[in-house]
């Protein structure tokens, strides 16, 4: 197939959308997403190929999985592509936070934000991040001997917790849970909401109105009092510390700087949370790995990591992203399509719905040497030269990518270093390790991650 092209000659009504099924209306089609979404899509590429349509009314859906399309979508014509209407009905939770705004709006807060998360800014939070690390491994500590249990609470919990030590300068471990719920249980609505096309607006009395407008209520409510507590700290050294500044000399409202503290709440603990989970669960199949990571925490002695101690744990850096190419939250994401566009030869129809399947070309062999095998020394230098860079991008690609990716990678680094120097978590036997999709939404543990606590010999 030729490449991308978003112009001029080959560009024409005589042209063929891309291959796939039919439906009669999008009612069959989200009945059999909701089933599968991952196995749903690597179903359609495996039997299509690299691109491919989703034909129904009113509207079609063309899913893209080959890196060249996701540069094309997401960087070359992202004017093309904006998040339009995959993203519309989800701004009932997160209102036009950076996640979810557009156009001049986006770029006004996208530019307020992001000094605070260029890598000089990122090595003040590092001690955020291993005060919440040892408060995780403290707690683990109290559970050696007990009976196996789901880690993937507890690694939301230390996500949450170092979420909001960075951005609100606060524990909250005592509403970490609660908050965790709510955020959850929007999350669940947004899925719903995404895959049902007469699904109710969100004022409207139903049942799963009311427990979103709950959700909303804990949620808002706590961030409010983050803030507030935050104001009345004076903190300094913290992300909302600096955006208060902007409030203060009128550059963001009151009302968007919550959505911002929403989005980066949201964003800034699911992915570590579900990063952690499985990334502990890989390291006990692989004890060879567990044991590299182990070795590269004892340079470190018993001191917590700091920045120049994060550039001696390169393998454990590894086993992040590994962990984030085989169960990577942000699977794919939508964008619309509103201006007709040719990519392979295929029309792509003004007002589509495209989708970047971010998972499936991370499994691909064509990139990927046995895809389903954990090899974090895949990602060395010099196994990576002839790799696209497109092939991996749990964080997504271009402008729109997550603004917080280096915070994460860092804060999981970290983490799993703090554990390995001082116990081992260990998978019990027999315990599945899946991913799943809950909806529409983020990929996470199927059933939990049952394990126990061990102390280091």
């Amino acid at each position: 197939m030729g490449n991308a092209s978003p112009h001029g000659e080959q560009r024409s009504a005589e042209l063929n959308l891309p291959p796939g099924p039919s439906y009669p209306t999008p009612f069959h089609y989200f009945k059999e997403l909701k089933a599968g979404p991952l196995e749903f899509y690597r179903g359609l590429i495996e039997e299509y190929g690299d691109i491919a349509c989703v034909k129904m009314w009113p509207r079609c859906q063309v899913v893209v999985a080959h890196p060249r399309h996701f540069r094309h979508v997401l960087i070359n014509e992202i004017e093309r592509y904006p998040k339009g209407i995959t993203f519309a009905r989800r701004k009932d939770i997160g209102g036009e936070g950076l996640f979810f705004s557009e156009g001049n709006l986006w770029k006004t807060q996208r530019r307020m934000m992001m000094p605070s998360f260029r890598r000089s800014a990122l090595v003040d939070l590092i001690p955020h991040m291993t005060i919440g690390a040892n408060a995780f491994v403290e707690r683990m500590e109290k559970r050696i001997g007990e009976p196996a249990f789901n880690i993937a609470p507890d690694t939301a919990k230390v996500a949450m917790d170092v979420a909001c030590r960075a951005f609100f300068g606060s524990d909250i471990l005592d509403r970490a849970q609660a908050l965790h719920e709510a955020l959850w249980a929007s999350s669940q609505y947004t899925g719903y909401v995404s895959t049902n096309p007469l699904a109710p607006p969100l004022w409207f009395p139903t049942k799963r109105n009311r427990q979103a407008r709950g959700a909303l209520k804990t949620m808002y409510g706590a961030i409010d009092e983050l803030i507030a507590e935050n104001r009345a700290r004076g903190d300094e050294d913290n992300v909302l510390a600096r955006l208060n500044a902007n409030v203060a000399d009128g550059q963001m409202t009151e009302q968007q700087l919550r959505y911002e503290m929403w989005t980066l709440l949201n964003a800034g603990h699911e992915t570590t949370a579900t990063t952690l989970a499985f990334a502990f669960a890989l390291l006990s199949e692989n004890p060879q790995a567990r044991e590299r990571v182990e070795q590269e925490a004892a340079t470190l002695g018993s001191r917590p990591v700091t920045h120049e101690g994060l550039s001696s744990l390169e393998f454990t850096q590894r086993v992040v992203r590994e962990t984030l190419r085989l169960f990577p939250p942000a699977w794919g994401t939508g964008r619309e399509c509103v201006e007709e566009d040719v990519i392979d030869g295929y029309r792509i129809p003004a007002k589509s719905i495209l989708t970047t399947l971010f998972y499936v070309a991370q499994k691909n062999p064509v990139y990927w040497d046995e895809p389903e095998r954990f090899d974090p020394d895949r990602f060395l230098p010099e196994r990576s030269v002839d790799r696209p860079a497109e092939s991996w991008c749990p964080f997504g690609l271009g402008g729109r990518s997550c603004i917080g990716e280096d915070f994460a990678l860092m804060e999981a680094t970290i983490i799993l270093a703090s554990v390995a120097q001082r116990i081992e978590l260990r998978l019990e036997p027999g315990a599945p390790v899946e991913g799943q999709v809950f909806g529409i939404g983020p990929l996470r543990p199927a059933r939990g991650i049952s394990m126990t606590v061990h102390r280091r010999a």
